[in-house]
């Protein structure tokens, strides 16, 4: 079953059914961000090393943030890298006996702070930082945040702003096709997957 976003940026033509198969088989950029993710042919290679990574790593703290962090560098597929992202973040803290975390909204700005400051900064304790704070207040007993249930009007809307709100922008043939955004070229706001 495809996720209701994923499934949203086909129908609108901003990835095809093949783009849900497999790495990914075009450049991505990332709204707001000046990292460009390696191009596909290098995600090839980086996929099998990011995976020698995760195994051989033996502290499940390190494992748990250089693996979201270095996954979404790599930005492998075409949409939805930073909810992998996130996904993979928290069955390894699962795996190395840390409970599940949740990025809360209210978060959401340092945390993609954060990982700017880790790939174009190459500074990764900020990034490390925030996960040890996000999980300290779990140890501590704070609840994970609740999220609001929505009235089936707000569904669709949320639906069709999904649909409208395209978070990777795709590269074809040297030329950049814009966004849902709007944006387009290099140096502009970037699409990020989240």
């Amino acid at each position: 079953m495809v996720p209701g976003a994923v499934r949203a940026s086909v129908t609108i033509g901003l990835l095809k059914p093949a783009d849900l198969a497999g790495y990914r088989n075009g450049q991505v950029y990332i709204r707001k961000s000046m990292h460009v993710p390696p191009n596909r042919d290098a995600v090839r290679d980086a996929m099998p090393a990011f995976f020698d990574l995760l195994r051989e790593e033996p502290h499940p703290a390190v494992r748990v943030a250089l693996g979201h962090f270095i996954f979404v560098y790599i930005h492998p597929y075409m949409d939805g890298n930073g909810r992998v992202g996130r996904f993979l973040m928290n069955t390894m803290m699962a795996s190395g006996g840390y409970p599940w975390t949740v990025i809360p909204v209210t978060d959401r700005n340092a945390y993609v702070k954060t990982l700017e400051k880790a790939s174009v900064g190459e500074d990764i304790a900020p990034f490390a930082n925030f996960l040890v704070g996000l999980v300290k207040k779990r140890l501590a007993g704070e609840p994970l945040p609740v999220v609001p249930k929505a009235s089936p009007v707000d569904e669709r809307q949320n639906n069709s702003r999904s649909a409208g709100s395209a978070h990777v922008r795709v590269a074809k043939n040297d030329s950049r096709r814009e966004d849902a955004a709007g944006t387009r070229g290099a140096g502009d706001q970037r699409s990020s997957s989240s």
